[in-house]
């Protein structure tokens, strides 16, 4: 009898191109993402070598983070995307370049074409790869020379992850979501080592979600360090995938991929590496306070306290984000007056987050003090948000609607505060970032302020 696995032995298995004793396995790479930000000294090295692309046609391109939410772009930028335009051209590489409906962020782009499907192994350079994971792909993230490696062979030498199971029993609470899960697990977790692990998630909670809090979910808990993150396709991510450009038409062809991609799933005793449990029914709306993801608390609880932590390295870390975000141990956030809102990113820029944050904003206005700002993730998502009637919905209540692709707000200052639904509350020019749901930055908006979403009046 067959020896149960887990998702990850299964796609580790379909992929090995050469296995010897003593030295790292050769994986073949399904598909590889590539962006402006990332990929120019890979073209580079290939054309001074000489060397040619294995295969063009399993690479994909897009402008991605450096595109404006204003349409505004300074020479640097436009000497970058005018690179990978020109790299991509030369070497048979699909990109999508500005103006081009297609183009956005490269983890909204890539899952909404239909390029990730459940048993690929997929690369890129960004920390957030492991938002692929949510269709049931193992994604890793890549530095330069892999990235050249896999244009050039289509294959990278790598070891097996360690498989770990983080299952969350129960159902989410009203007034909470994928963003706040994740960052209630963070707080669980943080403070360990799981670069070597590849995590599956599973449970109640995560089979009750759509596939826009699932892609929520996995680019969320990229912040754990762990090499990739992934969730076993259903029936939902089926029906996700039927249609995309890069899938097959629907049909018996169409059922045929179907029949092949929820093999990918993990035996019932199966044995991981390790296993966590999580219950989410203690879940509440979840806001950064610090300058990294898992420095978070619930809406209604205070600050903690830094010198309750035992690390001496995560103590001081919590200490210098507090002094810079201009908080108190024990202080609570809720209430707190914010001075702009954000709405967007790989995490939060799919036309479900939209729809979610338009609820929340129906009939009211935006406050006076906010400068407010949507990014659709992709041209795609601002396509189909204008066909919903969700722009005017925005524009109605005092949001300026943006350009697809930015991940952040435009031209922060120094200790402005700004509520986002960003990946990163790392600053770039200062501003304090607050990490928080499409629900809740949209509740912020109106209100001024930080604001619980579970007593909201909707309209």
């Amino acid at each position: 009898m067959p020896t149960p696995q887990t998702i990850l032995d299964k796609i580790w298995d379909a992929h090995i191109v050469r296995a010897e004793s003593g030295i790292e396995p050769l994986i073949d790479i399904d598909y590889q993402l590539l962006t402006e930000l990332d990929s120019a000294p890979a073209f580079e090295r290939l054309r001074q070598s000489g060397r040619e692309f294995l295969h063009p046609d399993r690479a994909v391109a897009t402008v991605d983070r450096n595109v404006s939410s204003k349409s505004a772009k300074t020479p640097e930028v436009e000497k970058l995307i005018q690179t990978l335009v020109e790299n991509c051209r030369e070497n048979c590489i699909g990109c999508f370049g500005i103006g081009n409906v297609n183009q956005g962020l490269i983890h909204v782009v890539a899952p909404e074409q239909g390029i990730v499907q459940p048993g690929r192994i997929i690369v890129s350079s960004s920390r957030y790869a492991s938002t692929c994971g949510a269709l049931g792909a193992l994604a890793f993230q890549v530095n330069s020379i892999e990235t050249e490696r896999v244009l050039a062979e289509q294959s990278l030498p790598m070891e097996k992850p360690k498989s770990m199971e983080i299952r969350f029993d129960g159902s989410l609470p009203k007034g909470t979501s994928a963003k706040d899960l994740a960052f209630f697990a963070l707080t669980k977790l943080s403070g360990q080592d799981y670069s070597s692990f590849a995590i599956e998630l599973t449970g109640a909670a995560v089979r009750e979600m759509n596939m826009t809090g699932r892609l929520t979910l996995c680019c969320t808990l990229s912040a754990l360090g762990a090499s990739a993150c992934m969730i076993a396709p259903d029936e939902k991510t089926v029906k996700y995938l039927k249609g995309r450009p890069h899938c097959p038409v629907p049909g018996p062809e169409f059922a045929l991929a179907a029949a092949n991609w929820l093999r990918f799933c993990s035996d019932d005793s199966c044995q991981y590496d390790c296993s966590i449990q999580i219950d989410v029914s203690a879940v509440k709306p979840m806001i950064t306070w610090g300058t990294a993801p898992n420095q978070n608390a619930a809406i209604d609880d205070p600050i903690p306290d830094p010198a309750l932590l035992a690390d001496s390295r995560q103590r001081q870390s919590a200490l210098d984000a507090l002094e810079f975000m201009g908080l108190q141990p024990g202080q609570k956030i809720d209430q707190m007056p914010i001075d702009a809102v954000f709405i967007g990113s790989c995490a939060n820029g799919r036309l479900g987050d939209l729809r979610e944050a338009a609820k929340v904003v129906k009939g009211y206005k935006c406050s006076p003090n906010v400068t407010a700002v949507i990014s659709p993730g992709s041209g795609i998502v601002k396509m189909k948000a204008e066909a919903a009637g969700l722009d005017k919905a925005f524009l109605d209540a005092g949001f300026q609607w943006g350009e697809p692709g930015s991940v952040q707000f435009e031209d922060p200052q120094p200790g402005q505060r700004i509520a986002s639904t960003g990946v990163s509350p790392l600053p770039a020019n200062g501003e304090r970032i607050h990490l928080v749901s499409p629900a809740m930055a949209a509740a912020a908006a109106v209100t001024g302020k930080i604001t619980d979403v579970r007593n909201w009046e909707y309209k």
